[in-house]
């Protein structure tokens, strides 16, 4: 109903439980939204954790999207933020190792950057998560491929997307909400690199 409301060319997107919706165009797997299939059209989506999340946040004065692809960028647009929270989106209601690897990244970087900051609980315990993995000098491909979301991806036969989702910044954009109903994500503007300074997270 959604994309039937939507002017121009629409494309259904979306898995649930990690395989593609019957009747949908494209799944969830990136190797799918190649410039050729998703250029000039909108896509209306849906996933199994990822959309709640969002929907969770559309509220919040600023709402981006982000993950270990596009972790500098989305540093950027954070840096004169003076309040962030992160929200994860977890598998299926459970605490992923993945998101809090991702939001340890995210927690860490911008405590190195800011002066002062303050962290709560939860953000220590995941930048203390990050700095361990670190230390112990795994591929975080394979980490994340051993995670809860990870696993459920390998075994529905998506191990390729867990590896091309950890690679830490191949992607430059930083998704927006831009609309909350229906939740609508674009672009956000690029902000050149530069020191990050004092905020609260």
């Amino acid at each position: 109903r959604l994309a039937d409301g939507v002017p121009g060319r629409t494309l259904l997107c979306g898995e649930r439980f990690c395989n593609p919706i019957p009747g949908f165009v494209l799944g969830n797997s990136p190797g799918d939204y190649g410039p050729l299939k998703v250029s000039g059209a909108t896509l209306v989506m849906t996933t199994t954790n990822g959309t709640r999340a969002l929907d969770s946040a559309r509220h919040a004065k600023t709402v981006y999207a982000g993950a270990f692809v596009n972790l500098s960028a989305l540093i950027e647009q954070l840096r004169d933020e003076s309040n962030v929270c992160v929200i994860c989106a977890g598998t299926d209601g459970n605490e992923t190792e993945e998101d809090i690897l991702f939001a340890g990244a995210l927690v860490a970087q911008l405590a190195n950057l800011w002066a002062p900051v303050t962290l709560d609980r939860s953000a220590e315990a995941c930048a203390a998560e990050w700095e361990a993995f670190r230390r112990e000098g795994e591929s975080l491909a394979d980490r994340l491929c051993r995670s809860l979301g990870g696993r459920n991806l390998v075994n529905a036969g998506y191990a390729e997307d867990v590896r091309q989702c950890a690679t830490i910044d191949a992607v430059g954009a930083v998704p927006v909400m831009t609309d909350r109903t229906p939740i609508t994500l674009g672009r956000a503007p690029s902000r050149p690199r530069s020191t990050v300074r004092g905020a609260c997270c």
